[in-house]
């Protein structure tokens, strides 16, 4: 499914949780200026609180999805309602539509 947005120069990376605002950074600049760069980010939190039932923590996923959307890329979180096909969507459909 990613290959007509690699074929056209942009690049897909799958992260399985929060990164340091310094990983963030160095993850951001691999997108080069005019291409397109998409991140699904696996919501460990969601996946935590749905497995011990105990209130949602907060893990840094959705600052680093934001740190990489402030840079260009087009970013979703996946939790543990979100199908492969439901996170894919939401990426394909942003970089249709322009957002990043």
């Amino acid at each position: 499914a990613a290959s007509g947005l690699t074929s056209q120069g942009g690049l897909v990376v799958y992260l399985g949780g929060a990164l340091t605002d310094e990983d963030a950074r160095t993850i951001a600049a691999l997108r080069q200026p005019g291409s397109a760069g998409v991140a699904a980010l696996v919501d460990t939190a969601g996946f935590a609180t749905r497995s011990t039932g105990s209130a949602r923590r907060r893990d840094g996923t959705a600052a680093t999805a934001a740190a990489l959307g402030a840079s260009g890329w087009a970013t979703t979180l996946v939790g543990p309602g979100t199908s492969q096909a439901q996170a894919w969507t939401g990426l394909v459909g942003a970089q249709t539509a322009g957002a990043r």
